[in-house]
């Protein structure tokens, strides 16, 4: 054995500009530009438009709709920001159909459809995740005295008065009820699942 091998490897600190330049080249030798100006992809149809075919794609020329900055209804534990996340490039991927064009998502025409309406995620922190994110798209139109929030630990209502509609989140991470969900019971061995109560 070498005196090179019986040393103890060293390893150098990555800092943020070089952390965040080899992101840039890793993205840049896989990723061009989207454009639709050459597009022949029909126009997005529900009843023709397969939405589970096609692909993330980025697109640096799309504004995110919100922020963890912006949208007072992020977690921490769901903040990229927060949490010392650098780079933003994660903010423009975007899904892109296979045959049609997906169509940005519109604050409004969604409230419009939820008008007297119940909406509620139920599962577990990646559901919950995808509710904080719902909300955020939705509520920067809304003003501030017609919105309203209560957080539960199982059960958060987000209220759009204006429209009479409630986006709300269920903590059920096994989709059943069981006698954890309204005390929490740290030992699994003590936690009972309800199977025929599916949600």
């Amino acid at each position: 054995m070498s005196k090179r091998d019986k040393e103890p490897r060293r390893f150098t600190s990555c800092s943020a500009k070089r952390h965040a330049a080899k992101l840039k080249k890793s993205r840049d030798e896989y990723i061009k530009p989207i454009s639709y100006a050459d597009d022949d992809r029909f126009e997005f149809d529900p009843e023709e438009c397969s939405l589970a075919h096609g692909k993330w794609v980025f697109n640096q020329s799309v504004k995110p709709l919100y922020s963890d900055k912006t949208c007072p209804y992020v977690d921490r534990q769901f903040s990229c920001v927060q949490n010392g996340r650098l780079d933003s490039d994660y903010r423009h991927w975007q899904w892109q159909p296979d045959d049609c064009m997906l169509p940005r998502f519109d604050p409004q025409i969604a409230l419009k459809k939820l008008q007297g309406k119940r909406l509620m995620f139920v599962g577990d922190s990646i559901q919950r995740g995808q509710w904080e994110s719902f909300v955020c798209l939705v509520e920067s139109v809304i003003p501030q005295h017609q919105q309203s929030m209560k957080r539960g630990r199982m059960h958060s209502v987000f209220k759009a008065k204006e429209y009479n509609a409630t986006i709300e989140f269920y903590w059920a991470p096994f989709l059943v009820e069981s006698n954890s969900d309204v005390q929490k019971i740290a030992d699994p061995k003590k936690r009972i699942l309800k199977v025929i109560w599916i949600f």
